[in-house]
């Protein structure tokens, strides 16, 4: 199935299509750009964090429920390293990898 990550709706309609939810997701929505401008480029960032960070939360958001109550199964999320050190070219990139907590 192809799905729009940063649609909610589209990955809604997905999950609801499955037969069934599988005991594992791996949630890996992940767009990197190069800003190599010496201002900030705001839609760069916008559109990072709608496919890194939002995009990964409307699919939590679509399958929790159907997790929630079963067993053995597990929602995983990838990040990067670049959300621990950062990288000087991309800082919407490493911005919407990073963890907290």
């Amino acid at each position: 199935m192809v799905c729009d990550t940063t649609d909610s709706d589209a990955v809604n309609r997905v999950v609801e299509q499955l037969d069934s939810v599988p005991r594992i997701a791996i949630l890996n929505a992940g767009i990197g750009e190069l800003d190599k401008r010496t201002e900030v480029d705001v839609d760069l960032h916008r559109r990072t964090f709608e496919t890194n960070y939002f995009g990964v939360l409307n699919w939590v958001s679509a399958l929790y429920p159907h997790y929630r109550d079963a067993e053995n199964t597990v929602i995983a999320a990838v990040s990067s390293l670049a959300g621990y050190r950062g990288l000087p070219q991309s800082p919407a990139y490493a911005a919407s990898k990073a963890r907290y907590g």
